[in-house]
């Protein structure tokens, strides 16, 4: 559960050139930014902040993948493509501000020196966050993945909230999402742990 809050470290020459091409924006916590299904052909890049990704299912839950802090980039595939539908809904974790990039300037980014590799990087890196919460989730009981969610949770946010002066924390409905388990579940476990 280490990669559920994750930040990169991009090198300065190639984020300076990042800021050139890219139209900045800024979202407050909880603006969706993508829905799941929404057609999609801009490349996005995490300036600050926390941007959640997450699915629903057919019967309507949602299910919390991992969140991505900054020096990440998102929407990689459709952006390499030409465009496609997202599989998944990205919103806003924190207050994010985001570098967009259309589809116009890709030739422009491609000619950044180290930028296709970083790019490269970036896809792995989300594809193997992916696996390691699918495994997760099937392989750990219910309390372990709360338990591991909420260690992740409190390293990453400590740092956080040190470094920006305000107070970041999960709701029981976040710990849930980003466990796979119901809010039930989560109320034992915490219960538990207050007992204890």
């Amino acid at each position: 559960m280490d990669s559920l809050f994750s930040e990169a470290e991009i090198p300065k020459d190639i984020l300076d050139n990042l800021i050139k091409y890219g139209n900045q924006v800024t979202y407050k916590p909880k603006d969706v930014i993508i829905l799941q299904e929404q057609y999609l052909e801009e490349l996005y890049f995490i300036t600050s902040g926390l941007v959640k990704f997450s699915m629903f299912s057919i019967e309507g839950g949602e299910q919390t993948f991992f969140y991505l802090g900054k020096g990440f980039f998102f929407g990689e595939y459709p952006y390499i493509s030409g465009g496609q539908k997202s599989n998944v809904t990205i919103e806003a974790g924190t207050k994010a501000q985001l570098l967009v990039f259309n589809q116009s300037i890709k030739s422009c980014l491609y000619d950044i020196e180290g930028f296709k590799k970083l790019l490269l990087r970036n896809m792995s890196l989300i594809a193997n966050m992916t696996n390691d919460q699918v495994i997760n989730i099937s392989l750990d009981s219910s309390e372990q993945r709360i338990q591991k969610t909420l260690e992740a949770a409190d390293r990453y946010f400590s740092i956080l909230n040190k470094n920006n002066g305000y107070k970041i924390t999960l709701t029981r409905k976040e710990i849930a999402d980003l466990s796979g388990c119901s809010v039930e579940t989560v109320n034992r476990y915490i219960k538990t742990i207050l007992e204890t």
